[in-house]
């Protein structure tokens, strides 16, 4: 414990020692919220996204021959 300026001891643990735990804390809790982000069901994918990509790339060179962007 170290002494307070009247010279009786502390029961407060030194300030870095709360600070050390505090971040930790926060990265902890940082931590749960981002599995908590990436686990939810809505994942923001787009159905069937891969055969439009497929089809997209088919279509392009007609596309562009038909003079149409």
């Amino acid at each position: 414990m170290t002494p307070d300026p009247t010279g009786k001891p502390s029961k407060l643990p030194p300030r870095w020692v709360l600070i050390v735990a505090g971040l930790l804390v926060m990265h902890a809790a940082g931590m749960l919220i981002a599995v908590w982000v990436v686990t939810r069901e809505s994942t923001g994918a787009i159905p069937g996204y891969y055969q439009k990509a497929i089809n997209w790339d088919r279509s392009q060179p007609q596309t562009r021959e038909s003079g149409r962007h």
